[in-house]
C-alpha cells in the first residue's frame, strides 16, 4: 500500500463525551444560516443505560465506501485529503449512506442533501468547541 497523503480527520473518544451535543451546534452554527435548520455532521448518541454517550462522525476513510458505491461520482476525496459531497451531480439515491459502516452520512429530506463532515474547510468546529477533549484531530494515512 502506498501513502498518498496525510489526512487531518475528527476522531472521538467517547469515554470523555457528557452528551452536551456542543459539538452538533459548533457543526450547525458552522454550515447553516439559521440553527433551526439542525442537521449536524456529527451527531452523538446515548447508550441503552442512559449513561454513557457516543460521537459519530465521518472518519475520512481509507477505502471509502461512500465514495465507490454512488453511481454519479458526486462524492470525491479532494486534495486536502476529505471526502466531499457534491449536489449538482447527486441523484440522492442514498446509497452513500447506506454504505457508510459508521453511520455518519445522513439525507436531509427537508432540503434534499447529503449530510456528511467537512472537517469545517480545516477550521474543525466540533473539536474547537468541545469543553471536555471528546473530540480531537487525528492524522491519518490514505
Amino acid at each position: 500500500m502506498f501513502i498518498i497523503d496525510i489526512v487531518k480527520v475528527v476522531s472521538t473518544i467517547p469515554g470523555k463525551c457528557t452528551g452536551c451535543r456542543l459539538c452538533e451546534l459548533a457543526c450547525v452554527n458552522f454550515h447553516r444560516d439559521n440553527l433551526f435548520d439542525f442537521q449536524p455532521a456529527i451527531r452523538v448518541y446515548r447508550d441503552e443505560s442512559g449513561l454513557s454517550f457516543y460521537p459519530f462522525v465521518c472518519r475520512q476513510c481509507e477505502e471509502e465506501f461512500c465514495v465507490s458505491v454512488c453511481p454519479t461520482n458526486s462524492l470525491a476525496r479532494g486534495s486536502d485529503g476529505v471526502v466531499r459531497w457534491n449536489e449538482n451531480t447527486c441523484i440522492f439515491c442514498k446509497q452513500c449512506v447506506m454504505a457508510c459502516e459508521y453511520e455518519s452520512i445522513h439525507f436531509s429530506p427537508n432540503k434534499k442533501e447529503i449530510i456528511k463532515c467537512d472537517t469545517c474547510n480545516g477550521e474543525f468546529s466540533c473539536v474547537n468547541t468541545c469543553p471536555y477533549g471528546a473530540l480531537e484531530i487525528k492524522e491519518i494515512a490514505i
